[in-house]
Formats: C-alpha cells, structure tokens, sequence
C-alpha cells in the first residue's frame, strides 16, 4: 500500500478543481443541450433535433472520457503496488494534462504535483524492478546456453532424430540466408561477417542472431561497411528496440539518420550517437506529456 494513500485522501474531482470544473461545464452543457432538443422535438425542428442530439453525442463521449481517465487515475493511485507501467505512463499522461486547466499555486496545484510526484517515484521503482528481472533473465539464458548441447540431445532423443535433423537444418539455412544478406547490404567479406557474428555471441542480450544479423543488414542499408560502425549500430539498436519499444518498427533507421543530419555521428562515433539520441527520447517520455514516437 502506498504512503499517497494512507495520508491522503484520492478524489481527483476535490483535489483537482480543473477537472471537476470542466466535468461540471460538460453536466451544464448536456442539461442545455437536452433542453434545446426536447424543446426542436416538441415544435417539429428536425434539422434543429438531429444537429442537437449530434452534439449531445459528442458532449457525452468527451464526459465519458474525462470520467474514465480520472477514475483510472484514482484507481492507480489506490493500488500503486499492482499497477503496471503502461498504466502509470498513462496516467501521468492524464495528471500532466490536467494541469493546464488548475491555477498555478493553489491547493489544488499542490494536490496535482503530489499526484504526480507519486506516479512518478512509483515508476522509477518498477523500472529498477525490470532492469533486476532483466538481469536474472541474462542469467538464466547464458545457463541455457551452457546447456544448449545437453537440451538438444535430450530433444533428438523426445522428438526423433530426423526431426531434430530437419529443424537443424532449416535454422542453418535461414541463418546462412541472413549471413549473405549481411554481405550484400554491407559489402562485408565472408570473413569479415564471421567475424562479426563471434562479436554477436559476446553480447549480453536475449534477442536471436538471426535478429542481430537482421540489425546489420539495416546498418549497411544505411551506408555503414565497417566491422566497427555495424557492430556499433548494432549493440545501440538492440538496446534502443527493447528501452523503446513503442516507437515501432524501423526506428533504429529514423534515430541513425538523425545522427547523420546533425552532425552527432561525426563526434560521438555510431553506437554512442544512437544511445545518446535514444537517452534523450526517454527521458522526454518519462518526463513530459509527450509520446517517445
């Protein structure tokens, strides 16, 4: 249970005038708005019906929607020890939003910044948490790992041998398809590529080689040929795609061309350009009404 709950009380519509001030306008609106469309309905205005009884839709769906977020707030707040952190991100979103519509300096202002201030350390204690998690999943894969030759027999053994047998050699053929296309779009020896991917196996990540080499096609669609810069651009991407993940697809090329344009590249070398833009993104995110997309 938080300290916020046990020494407050969480009513967003007391605390937060600007919310319940804007509620009770959207109340007054449909009152008025009614009014007006029984009174077209009782003169036979149907042009005057069908236009009021549309805006009273949309008054209503803007009510629904500034209710539904503010419960959500409240129910955060309740239960901080169970939110998740899309939901705390959300509602910061929501908190941070409010504020334009509450008088700096008020009691109200004081109330909203505390709710926010508590999202927010909530927030950070969970990203501790993950990064934990993500630690003990690092250990457990490089156990697998080490156990890799141990499961695969155990699997022939289960499954059949010439299962085992087909899958074995499905994987090297997509894995030897992903290899040429690394040459291709990066004009890299088959020596050269070889060597990069023993430099993939040294990287403390969950994410697949085949994946890895996917990356490194992506770098020398961006122009980059050397062992350093695809490699560099490959650790910064693979960190980039798991901190940001909702930037979506193809971010990686978007971040490293911005690089490029600015001038960061030239200073700060391709791995650490692409993490220094991503740092920057996410604290944005964390720290503003902002979307990292």
């Amino acid at each position: 249970m938080s300290d916020y709950q046990s020494n407050s009380t969480i009513n967003l519509t007391v605390n937060g005038q600007g919310v319940e001030d804007k509620i009770n306008r959207y109340e007054k609106r449909l009152v008025e708005l009614r009014q007006k469309a029984q009174h077209a309905a009782e003169i036979g205005d149907k042009g005057t019906l069908q236009k009021t009884q549309k805006e009273i839709s949309k008054v209503e769906k803007e009510l629904r929607r500034v209710r539904t977020a503010t419960a959500n707030v409240e129910d955060t707040l309740r239960n901080l020890d169970k939110a998740t952190p899309k939901q705390l991100k959300a509602d910061l979103r929501t908190l941070q939003s409010q504020l334009n519509s509450i008088e700096r300096g008020s009691e109200a202002w004081k109330a909203h910044i505390e709710k926010i201030k508590t999202l927010k350390k909530e927030l950070n204690r969970v990203n501790e948490e993950l990064k934990l998690s993500e630690s003990w999943w690092e250990r457990l894969n490089n156990k697998l790992n080490d156990w890799q030759t141990t499961i695969a027999a155990a699997a022939a053994a289960m499954t059949g041998l010439i299962m085992a047998g087909r899958s074995a050699v499905k994987a090297y053929a997509d894995m030897d398809a992903e290899l040429a296309n690394v040459r291709k779009f990066t004009g890299m020896t088959a020596s050269e590529v070889e060597d990069l991917n023993e430099e993939f196996k040294k990287m403390d990540t969950r994410t697949s080689r085949e994946e890895l080499n996917k990356l490194a096609q992506e770098a020398g669609r961006l122009g980059k040929q050397s062992k350093e810069d695809v490699l560099g651009f490959v650790k910064a991407a693979d960190i980039i795609n798991v901190a940001l993940d909702d930037l979506g697809d193809g971010a990686t090329l978007t971040l490293s061309k911005l690089t490029n344009i600015f001038g960061d590249e030239k200073i700060y070398g391709t791995e650490q350009s692409l993490l220094k833009v991503g740092s920057v993104i996410n604290e944005l995110s964390q720290n503003s009404t902002a979307s990292a997309s």
